[in-house]
């Protein structure tokens, strides 16, 4: 059987990809009140898998051992699981179970669907995707898609191609650009390469523990709050919860803690050629330290600006261009993962308010929960906040052997302590 090669994974789908055998899983799931029928969402499904490439294809390798997406004869529907819903909570076993799920990358299907069923026309509809194929503005896309066709299932969706290499999504790029760019990745090459070798040979593997996460909701009252104090501080939500992220690590970790955060950034902001409803999984990152001592709300505004010239200074389509030069080092990349705990406390993604409505014909959206991860990293810590129906949500993930259930529900507190006594410092100025 000839294998037709789509294209190769990009640098930052390969670190997320890691191996034939090996998948990373974005856990996304909705609370719905209605009725939702089994039927319905496997038709919903078809035309989903119909208008996204990558659901309709598999990761091979070639001959060198890059894997690439390739094109599948009879690609096979997404798989969809039913289950009993028994309490408010189940969702969050399931996702934690949906982590260690194995997808046959080679065959496909490479997403999955769980539907919890429960009394009172109760359910939950949970979206399983190795983070190779989707970023956190994919998820949004796949479960307003699934929402919006099991209200109408008549519903049309716009097909779009998959990109066939790097150059395809930044267009005309001067030639000399492109070729000062290689070399300067050439050299860049040689150095890391050599630099990762050496961390890679001195780094101890992780100690084996278990990976969780902790969830919580704020109430509109409580987030109406925050935000309003944000604008009237000229801040940010995000700049204010990293401020309080950075200090209840410190707090509660102690000597233990980096004092830093790793901040993803949507990636469309960049490119224009990926739009807000096509899956892609990469996003650059940039960090924040913990800022001076000094007022909360002072910091916090620091924070904003520092993080917005950090964004302002990023040449995404160089980094892209540049990577593609860089796939001998994902090895190096992947094991350095696998064994250090790096610099920083945590990876903060911040969503902000999803697009999804709330409403339907047919049924309404009680909440949709911040997506999860299990990273099999020895830093595996990660921190997701989105907003829907004006209620903040927040995720945090983490492993055992890096920080206890007990110390991540103590950041949790510490996190809502530090927010909740900035506000009062505002009320009385």
């Amino acid at each position: 059987m000839t294998t037709t090669f789509a294209r190769k994974l990009t640098m930052g789908e390969r670190i997320l990809h890691v191996d034939a055998h090996t998948s990373i899983n974005c856990i996304f799931a909705a609370k719905i009140r209605g009725q939702i029928k089994a039927e319905d969402v496997k038709l919903a499904l078809k035309k989903i898998q119909g208008k996204h490439p990558v659901l309709r294809m598999g990761i091979r390798e070639d001959q060198s051992g890059l894997p690439h997406f390739v094109e599948l004869e009879s690609p096979p529907p997404i798989l969809l699981t039913q289950l009993i819903r028994y309490t408010d909570d189940d969702w969050k076993r399931i996702s934690m179970k949906e982590w260690a799920r194995t997808f046959d990358k080679e065959n496909g299907p490479l997403v999955h669907v769980v539907l919890l069923h429960g009394v009172d026309e109760v359910s939950e509809l949970i979206w399983v995707c190795p983070h190779s194929l989707v970023d956190g503005v994919s998820c949004t896309a796949l479960m307003r898609e699934l929402l919006l066709l099991l209200d109408n299932p008549s519903l049309e969706l716009d097909a779009y191609q998959l990109f066939g290499e790097v150059g395809d999504l930044l267009g005309k790029v001067d030639a000399a650009q492109r070729l000062g760019t290689r070399l300067k990745s050439n050299l860049y090459m040689l150095i890391a390469r050599g630099f990762l070798w050496f961390k890679t040979g001195s780094q101890k593997q992780a100690a084996s523990g278990e990976s969780y996460f902790i969830h919580w909701k704020l109430d509109r009252a409580l987030s109406d709050a925050i935000v309003a104090t944000c604008k009237a501080e000229q801040t940010t939500v995000y700049a204010a919860c990293c401020t309080a992220v950075l200090d209840a690590f410190a707090q509660v970790l102690g000597t233990r803690a980096k004092g830093k955060l790793i901040c993803p950034v949507d990636i469309r902001r960049f490119i224009p050629a990926i739009k807000d409803d096509q899956l892609f999984a990469f996003a650059p990152i940039t960090d924040i330290a913990k800022p001076p001592a000094g007022a909360f709300w002072e910091r916090a505004r620091n924070v904003k600006a520092d993080l917005a010239t950090r964004i302002e200074a990023m040449d995404v389509p160089k980094l892209l261009v540049r990577g593609e030069r860089f796939h001998g080092l994902v090895g190096f990349i992947v094991k350095l993962l696998l064994q250090s705990v790096g610099d920083h406390d945590v990876t903060f993604s911040n969503m902000g308010r999803l697009a999804i409505p709330e409403h339907y014909d047919h049924f309404d959206v009680e909440s949709i929960f911040s997506p999860t991860v299990g990273f099999p990293w020895r830093n595996p810590n990660t921190l997701v906040l989105s907003t829907y129906r004006g209620m903040m949500d927040f995720s945090l993930m983490s492993n055992t052997a890096l920080v206890t259930e007990a110390e991540a529900e103590a950041i949790k507190e510490q996190v809502m302590h530090q927010l909740i006594s900035a506000m009062s410092v505002h009320q009385e100025n």
